[in-house]
């Protein structure tokens, strides 16, 4: 969806441009027929704002954390470090699931030491433990690439600054005397 700014500047941007080819159509005499094959004058393209091009002496750059991937990645890897402490607190930790509790790299830790149960006869596959015991690593593998996806996220939004232009804000005060005659005076005067 455009946003009705860019429409705005597109619509302007075309008037001008129709508005200048019927003025140069009036001021040859003609009915614009013969101005088809010329091409329209360009339109005045604004700068872009990023770190290449100054926005002039009136701004500055700063650099600021993105809390555009901070936010999404406290969410997602501590919503899976947590639903892996909760998963493992359920079995009592039994199983080498106390590695749960290392953020990113507990999940991984308990997949490679845990142990499976022989669930290979028919009566053992029907049992539940047989099944939560073949989720697992399903379940620790997720677990594990959801925390990892959070801590690059909130390792991105510190090692990875956005750089903005924004504008001065200079505050000053000045205290001026003023003397007429028998009169003294301060005038304080200041830009906020």
């Amino acid at each position: 969806m455009v946003p009705l700014s860019k429409l705005l500047q597109i619509s302007v941007a075309l008037a001008v441009t129709l508005g200048q080819r019927l003025a140069l159509a009036q001021q040859a005499g003609s009915t614009g027929e013969e101005l088809e094959d010329r091409p329209p004058p360009k339109a005045r393209v604004l700068p872009p704002r990023n770190d290449y091009w100054p926005m002039g002496p009136e701004f500055h750059q700063e650099r600021r954390m993105r809390t555009g991937l901070l936010v999404p990645g406290l969410m997602i890897g501590g919503g899976m470090y947590v639903s892996g402490i909760l998963a493992g607190a359920a079995d009592g930790y039994a199983n080498a699931k106390g590695f749960l509790f290392v953020p990113v790299f507990g999940p991984w830790v308990t997949l490679a030491t845990r142990h499976s149960p022989n669930c290979g006869d028919a009566n053992a596959e029907q049992s539940g433990s047989c099944r939560a015991a073949q989720s697992a690593p399903t379940l620790l593998f997720l677990d594990g690439m959801g925390q990892l996806a959070g801590g690059i996220l909130v390792t991105l939004a510190f090692t990875a600054p956005a750089k903005r232009w924004v504008p001065h804000i200079a505050s000053s005060i000045a205290i001026t005397p003023v003397i007429q005659g028998d009169t003294k005076a301060a005038i304080l005067t200041g830009a906020f």
